[in-house]
């Protein structure tokens, strides 16, 4: 190949794709809040949501990973907030108010969800 190619090995690539999941960065020192899942959604894009808790459900699972114990009421008070949505992306999910125009097209089809690519 040309002189635009870098070989990594299966480890790097492997630490590249966890820091850029937010797994790199260290945990917040004080008491979560909405900043710090701010942030988060800013990095990662949405919270999947299940209602499946074997341990918790499993939104709870991204904060806890990335920031520790935080307030379990955290993302329901910021929904009732209108801070984040719940809709359909590609899977259930809690997403960023921002990010609600950009799923505008299709809130407007009959059927509510993306049929295909």
């Amino acid at each position: 190949m040309g002189a635009d190619r870098i070989d990594i090995s299966a480890s790097q690539a492997r630490r590249i794709a966890l820091h850029a999941q937010g797994f790199g960065e260290r945990r917040p020192a004080g008491r979560v809040d909405r900043r710090h899942v701010r942030r988060l959604l800013d990095r990662i894009g949405l919270i999947q949501i299940d209602s499946v808790n074997v341990l918790v459900r499993s939104q709870e699972m991204p904060l806890f990973a990335r920031l520790g114990p935080h307030p379990r009421g955290v993302l329901p008070r910021m929904s009732a907030d209108a801070e984040i949505f719940e809709y359909w992306c590609h899977e259930a999910s809690l997403l960023p108010i921002d990010r609600w125009p950009l799923m505008r097209w299709r809130m407007g089809r009959p059927d509510g969800v993306w049929s295909g690519v």
